[in-house]
């Protein structure tokens, strides 16, 4: 990339973008999951996530990029920064969709769709990281566990607080 700015100027973009894509569908998953929630509530509020979320992630990156003074003065338009927030909104909704398959596959059953859902997500989150091994020049392996373990961390908590909050407040399903 050294050679070549222009090569890998949305990745990080991307990789922001598919990241968080993925650990915010998959969180809503685990969450669901964690309160015994059935498949058709996880199908509702992923993909109410997956455009929503992903849409503000997009715009929130177009609307920073036209906030940072220097930039904002050497891009008088607005095509660049549209660019960079769109990159962002299709690697999320892209990377944010993979743990939503098994439920949409297999919709209207409560079977194993969740272990598949982790499992992809899982392999989403890896491959991300290796990904943005290419900006950070970390070794893949290490990128993509480091983002394998936050977005597993993330995906944990949200099944914990699913079940606590079940729990706590007597919710029966």
């Amino acid at each position: 990339m050294a050679g070549n700015p222009e090569k890998g100027k949305f990745l990080g973009d991307m990789v922001y973008g598919a990241t968080d894509g993925t650990v915010t569908t998959f969180a809503i998953v685990a969450a669901a999951v964690g309160a015994s929630l059935p498949a058709a509530v996880v199908i509702i509020l992923g993909l109410a996530n997956l455009v929503a979320d992903g849409f503000s992630m997009g715009a929130s990156n177009f609307l920073g990029r036209r906030s940072e003074g220097a930039l904002a003065r050497l891009e008088k338009n607005l095509v660049i920064p549209f660019q960079h927030g769109l990159a962002t909104f299709i690697a999320f909704t892209i990377a944010g969709f993979i743990p939503l398959i098994p439920y949409l596959v297999q919709a209207g059953q409560n079977g194993n769709q969740f272990v598949v859902s982790a499992i992809l997500a899982g392999v989403t989150f890896f491959g991300v990281g290796t990904a943005r091994a290419l900006v950070t020049a970390e070794r893949f392996w290490v990128s993509g566990l480091e983002i394998f373990l936050v977005g597993g961390a993330a995906s944990m908590v949200a099944y914990g607080i699913g079940r606590l909050v079940k729990t706590i407040f007597g919710i029966v399903i």
